[in-house]
């Protein structure tokens, strides 16, 4: 009986001390992640104090308008510090466009997959699709594949879809006034937000064939 107990605490002992390991080994990355941020020659925000870094800018419905905020403050190109990476953020469209263009001379600069992949699990199979594939052969047969459906008359046939989303929308919007109006305050709507959850549920209806929710 005590030879188990002792096995058991031998193996918690084990799996404590792996954890711990594992805890200051990525507290020593994140650690080296400031200290490279530090030496970056590029202009940005202070670090946080939190071990996430600038990680609660890049995520949430208001991180665009953040990252426009920085931009407006430190200029087209700043840095953030997020767990243990360096990411740098180039905001001005001229730059953009000479390094992510895929034809002329100049650098290119690919998509990244791995930024899109969590999209393909909001469909059945989860598999590459138009937005999320890579470049490559297997994108550019998606690609024309989908083509006919941004023709004029398609597009004609979304509309139905779009004032419905539309509609969707503005009872949102109602609902919030009104709520706002039976407790005595001013009625606040993201018009933005609802704009952008309305382009999100037609590319989802388009590229996807499914409803994302997001009106």
């Amino acid at each position: 009986m005590w030879q188990i107990v002792l096995w058991v605490l031998q193996a918690c002992c084990l799996l404590f001390g792996l954890y711990l390991s594992k805890s200051l080994w990525f507290l020593l990355k994140c650690w080296r992640a400031r200290q490279k941020y530090a030496r970056l020659k590029v202009p940005g925000p202070p670090v946080p104090y939190s071990v996430l870094g600038h990680l609660s800018t890049l995520i949430g419905h208001r991180a665009p308008f953040k990252l426009a905020e920085l931009a407006n403050e430190y200029g087209p190109l700043y840095k953030l510090q997020t767990l243990t990476g360096l990411t740098v953020v180039l905001t001005d469209p001229d730059t953009i466009g000479r390094i992510c263009r895929k034809t002329g001379p100049g650098p290119y600069l690919p998509k990244p997959r791995e930024l899109y992949m969590p999209l393909e699990q909001s469909i059945k199979p989860p598999m590459p699709n138009i937005l999320t594939s890579e470049d490559g052969p297997y994108w550019k047969a998606v690609r024309q594949g989908a083509a006919p459906c941004f023709s004029a008359s398609n597009l004609k046939k979304v509309l139905p879809l779009v004032v419905e989303l539309s509609k969707r929308a503005a009872d949102k919007a109602a609902a919030v006034a009104a709520a706002a109006s039976a407790a005595g305050g001013a009625p606040l709507f993201d018009v933005s937000d609802a704009a952008k959850r309305i382009t999100s549920d037609v590319m989802g209806h388009l590229l996807l064939g499914e409803d994302l929710g997001g009106t």
